[in-house]
């Protein structure tokens, strides 16, 4: 589709450009943050075109350490957060208004995604904590209606997160934006800097003292310490807090869905409509799911693999291409446990509302 509109972008290090085309352009413009994607606009200004190859020819490695993980991530995001005023530089002025709104639209359009997901994280500990119903039901009819229709809805989602697992060959997923919602307190640190406009506070991903504490060697370190670098080096002090908050909310809840049945109404139905309300459920375990991942790095960190065991070298040419097993290793998939843990969930409830 962004091929027929000619609003491709080159992002990260899997594009390839033809020399005249950046001599045209000047060089890279390395003011940017986010360089490949002003290039990449900037080309589309001077009239030259990109396209997508729908075929993996190229590979990277990402960080090793959890610490450069972050760093990378905030630094993609204060860069797209900047991409906006690209449109107004001179250099874009032949775009026309698709490719100005498809530059802006990366920006704004993630941005508001962020912070719809900050949000989600702020409410809804504040909503089961209140002990309020979250959804009104007159009678028992009503709430079975109201469950059959949340379980056709989760449907539509499980149906939109197969075939896009499908496509991206990452197995089966529900809701694949939320794979990266433990980013969200890092985001918000990352949008505060760029509006007061603080320099990042992460350790660089190279940093010896990371590779030390982190990487190198984890088998040796205790715990409390992988636990102390974590939790305060790299803020995942910020996940604990999300998931305490969520926990104590749902407790709260239960309580109050205690309480209701003293007006009368089941404890089932109480729940149903408070912390156990299936879409309600399904976005705090979600969030509980992604907070546990720095959490569990810490405890059980992956192990380190040197780079050369990964890559198979031209003897003649010294050239590297990473091995069959390394291109495994990129096409690691998410835990499907939570997947199958929510259908099995709503499909419980569902049959359960023809019993109420």
């Amino acid at each position: 589709m962004k091929n027929a509109h000619v609003r491709c972008s080159g992002t990260g290090s899997g594009w390839i450009a033809r020399r005249c085309a950046i001599e045209d352009l000047g060089g890279i413009p390395e003011e940017y943050m986010q360089e490949d994607i002003v290039t990449s606009i900037f080309l589309n200004h001077l009239g030259w075109k990109i396209t997508y190859v729908p075929e993996k020819v190229q590979w990277g490695m990402k960080p090793t350490t959890y610490a450069g993980h972050i760093k990378q991530v905030c630094r993609w995001y204060k860069g797209l957060i900047a991409t906006y005023t690209v449109i107004w530089n001179p250099r874009a002025a032949n775009l026309s208004g698709g490719q100005k709104f498809a530059a802006v639209f990366a920006a704004y359009g993630f941005g508001i995604a962020v912070l719809a997901q900050v949000l989600s994280l702020a409410v809804m500990p504040c909503l089961l904590y209140s002990g309020s119903p979250l959804v009104m039901a007159g009678s028992p009819s009503q709430l079975a209606t109201l469950l059959r229709l949340s379980f056709l809805q989760f449907l539509v989602d499980w149906g939109y997160g197969f075939v896009y697992s499908k496509a991206s060959d990452w197995g089966l997923t529900i809701w694949p934006s939320y794979y990266d919602v433990y980013h969200m307190p890092y985001h918000v640190i990352t949008l505060l800097q760029s509006v007061l406009d603080i320099a990042q506070s992460h350790s660089p991903s190279g940093a010896a003292s990371v590779g030390e504490r982190e990487t190198a060697a984890r088998q040796s370190k205790s715990l409390a310490r992988r636990l102390h670098v974590m939790l305060w080096d790299s803020k995942v002090w910020m996940h604990v807090a999300i998931i305490a908050a969520i926990i104590r909310g749902a407790v709260q809840s239960f309580h109050f869905a205690a309480q209701a049945t003293e007006g009368g109404q089941s404890l089932m139905a109480s729940l149903l409509t408070r912390s156990a309300w299936p879409p309600a459920l399904l976005i705090s375990m979600s969030f509980i799911d992604q907070c546990m991942i720095p959490i569990s790095f810490a405890v059980s960190p992956p192990p380190f693999v040197p780079r050369e065991t990964l890559l198979q070298r031209d003897p003649v040419t010294q050239i590297a291409h990473p091995t069959e097993a390394a291109k495994d290793m990129e096409r690691l998939r998410p835990s499907q446990t939570f997947a199958y843990v929510a259908m099995a969930y709503f499909s419980a409830v569902f049959a359960a509302s023809f019993v109420l």
